[in-house]
């Protein structure tokens, strides 16, 4: 993906290329570190992530509803007015 916004922008090559690896390599890092931290435990995640799941789920599904119904709402009293 970089690589074709880059080459639409006329980017320089080589830093280019530098800092993707750059990038990669940091990620590449802190997704082991975190598996390596977090692997010891995975129950305990396990627990928490299937307890606030539908929570957080039912939460955002809320959060999206009262912006959709709002901007509805705006909409209706916008044309209203014209």
């Amino acid at each position: 993906m970089v690589s074709f916004f880059a080459g639409m922008s006329e980017l320089h090559f080589v830093k280019t290329s530098i800092l993707c690896a750059i990038s990669a390599g940091v990620w590449n890092a802190l997704l082991l570190l975190g598996g390596y931290y977090l692997g010891h435990n995975w129950e305990r995640i396990g627990f928490y992530l299937s307890t606030y799941s539908e929570a957080v789920t039912a939460g955002v599904i809320v959060f999206l509803l009262v912006i959709g119904g709002r901007k509805l709402y705006q909409s209706r009293r916008k044309n209203r007015r014209a």
